[in-house]
This record gives C-alpha cells, sequence and structure tokens, in this order.
C-alpha cells in the first residue's frame, strides 16, 4: 500500500483520530474532500448511518463549506427520518437535522441557503408555519433567488395570512420575474390571493352588520 493511500484510508475510517494532525499540518481542504468522496460511496451503498461522524468532521474542518451542512441535515431530516420505525425515532431524526442545520447557519450567517433549508424542513416535515415564515424570512433577508420569496409566500398563505401571500406576491410581481411562464405563476397566485382577500372582506362585512342587527 502507498504511503498517500494510506493517509487516505485513515481519514476516512478513523476520522476523529487524525482531525488534530490534519489541522497542524493545514491539510483541511484535502481532508474534507476525502471524506466528501467516501460520503458519497457510503450513500450509495445504503450505509446511511456511518455517514454522520464523517459529516461531523468535515464542517469542523470546513464550517463554511454550506453544501456539507445542506446535506447533512437532509440526510437526518429526510433519509434517515424516512428510515425509522417509531414517530419517536422519526422526531429525533427530524429535530436533528434541524439542529444541524442551524449549527451550519451560525457557522454562516450571511448565506440564505441554510436558512432557507430550516424553512424547508419545516415546511414539508411539519405544520409549524410560524418556523417557516421565520426562517424563509431570515433567508429573504440575505441576497437569493426569487424561490425564496415563493416559500415565503406559501407558508403565509398555509398560516392563513391571506393579506402577506399577496403582499409577497405582489411585490414579486411589480419587480418582474426572470421569465414569461414564472410570470405567469406569479400572476395566477396574486389573482387568486387576490380573491381570497375579497371573500375574507365580504365575509367579515356580513358579520359585523349581523352582529349590529342580529334580527336580519
Amino acid at each position: 500500500m502507498a504511503p498517500d493511500e494510506g493517509i487516505t484510508r485513515r481519514i476516512i475510517y478513523r476520522p476523529a483520530d487524525v482531525v488534530s494532525n490534519v489541522l497542524v499540518a493545514g491539510f483541511r481542504g484535502i481532508a474534507a474532500d476525502i471524506l466528501w468522496l467516501q460520503i458519497d460511496e457510503l450513500f450509495h451503498s445504503g450505509q446511511h448511518y456511518k455517514i454522520l461522524p464523517i459529516f461531523e468532521t468535515i464542517t469542523f474542518l470546513q464550517p463554511h463549506f454550506v453544501l456539507a451542512w445542506t446535506t447533512g441535515g437532509w440526510h437526518m431530516a429526510f433519509n434517515l427520518y424516512h428510515e425509522a420505525i417509531t414517530p419517536e425515532e422519526k422526531d429525533k431524526w427530524l429535530r436533528s437535522g434541524i439542529a444541524y442545520l442551524l449549527k451550519g447557519a451560525r457557522n454562516n450567517p450571511d448565506r440564505f441557503d441554510l436558512f432557507f433549508d430550516i424553512g424547508w424542513t419545516y415546511f414539508m416535515k411539519t405544520d409549524e408555519y410560524d418556523k417557516c415564515i421565520y426562517y424563509f424570512s431570515q433567508a429573504a433577508q440575505k441576497e437569493h433567488p426569487q424561490w425564496v420569496e415563493h416559500m415565503l409566500a406559501h407558508s403565509l398563505e398555509k398560516a392563513g395570512r391571506h393579506k402577506e401571500a399577496y403582499d409577497v406576491w405582489k411585490n414579486i410581481q411589480e419587480r418582474g420575474s426572470s421569465s414569461s411562464a414564472l410570470a405567469r405563476v406569479v400572476d395566477r397566485f396574486v389573482n387568486r390571493l387576490g380573491k381570497i382577500i375579497d371573500n375574507d372582506t365580504e365575509l367579515n362585512t356580513e358579520e359585523i352588520v349581523l352582529e349590529k342587527n342580529p334580527q336580519k
């Protein structure tokens, strides 16, 4: 076995044992790349639980490697969640994935990605729409693609906050979209929510009239 192959094997199979040596030697990037390749191999061979300590090592070595944080959080909150049998186990992996994404967000506060993924995880796995709104709003405060705001609007609508959802879509509409197809999607949501708000207003008006004139 060649010397460099031995180093690679130690990094892959005993990551905790070599972290201090890697830090001293200044090989953070190389070690993280090797570990990243191993994650891909383990994932496709179905050895999902072996991946977790490797994610932890990668993000310790490279805390600004956003893809490692987002992939690690997704792996826990979606893959291991799916493999779990009991509701308690599922909740454990969901919360572990969110906690991992939060840790990544604290290490990368200027990136939208991790805040968005936290919101997306809550949106897909729970009905905690206030948390979706919070994290999508945080993502929207960074430099971000337009679809971040789409998810913010969807979350507001799910939470019953129709006027706020309408305002988000209307703002997107006024700024313009990158394609005519996307513009049509935005127009559809603006029109649909506008009708919902009008109906809500009519119902509220009728309720006020009935309260004032209960005999009618």
